[in-house]
């Protein structure tokens, strides 16, 4: 039969090769941990719906072995302690529009169900269908201007571009918080859009050729036309024989 243990006994162990566990025979689940580097931790092992759950009630001899047991009794008498929401971040980030969906799932089941839902009109409405399937390196603040907030601006939605932007920042703080992207392209954009649709493109673009490139082709040239014809024909087949190509000649 196991001797009792007592204060005495418990400071004469000494450490191993290997962390070992001297077990309470009067409190069932308690045991001093003994590391080798010399510390000693009580631990309460307790079981609930089938799981087993380890909880650490200190360290030996700052805490004795009746002030150990009192606090076991105490942790088993208030039952185990509601497990945190896991945070299941996906293996790959490639597209916007998953950086997007992560960024939800950190969310889903919070206090912040009215925020929640004005994120996921803001994306199913504005944001994803125009960047859900960008590469993140190619999402810039260009893009972001030209395909997002311009046209909510154009619109007169100015406070939804202020909110899409504000959705936008988050998402890539999440994303640089855990490693998924390495830079946030919303750190140049304003802070507001209330001043209105008109010179955007501009402040941001200014002269740099590759920005302005952004934009575009220009509206009614042949190549926006021949380019109009692609998108509406892939949306809608049936379009096909009534739009009209664009003529070669017209291009001269």
């Amino acid at each position: 039969m196991m001797p009792t243990l007592n204060n005495v006994t418990l400071s004469q162990l000494e450490p191993q090769d290997k962390k070992y566990r001297v077990k309470d025979n009067l409190q069932p689940g308690l045991f001093l941990e003994v590391m080798p580097s010399g510390l000693k931790m009580w631990r309460l092992m307790t079981s609930a719906a089938g799981a087993r759950r380890q909880a650490t009630l200190g360290s030996f001899p700052e805490i004795g072995l009746s002030s150990a047991r009192e606090r076991a009794c105490r942790k088993i008498e208030a039952g185990p302690a509601p497990r945190r929401r896991a945070e299941v971040l996906p293996k790959t980030v490639r597209t916007f529009g998953d950086l997007a969906k992560a960024f939800l799932g950190q969310h889903c089941g919070r206090r912040e169900s009215r925020n929640l839902k004005l994120w996921r009109s803001l994306l199913g409405r504005s944001i994803l269908p125009s960047l859900g399937r960008r590469e993140i390196c190619r999402v810039t603040p260009s893009a972001l201007i030209v395909s997002v907030f311009q046209p909510l601006l154009d619109r007169g939605e100015s406070e939804a571009a202020d909110s899409a932007r504000e959705v936008c920042c988050l998402i890539f703080r999440f994303g640089l918080e855990r490693g998924l992207v390495k830079t946030d392209p919303t750190e140049g954009l304003p802070e507001d859009f209330a001043a209105g649709p008109s010179s955007l493109r501009d402040r941001l673009a200014g002269n740099d050729p590759m920005q302005l490139a952004a934009r575009g082709p220009a509206v009614g040239s042949a190549d926006h036309r021949h380019r109009a014809h692609h998108y509406h024909v892939r949306r809608n087949p049936l379009l096909l024989k009534s739009f009209k190509r664009p003529h070669p000649a017209d291009q001269r």
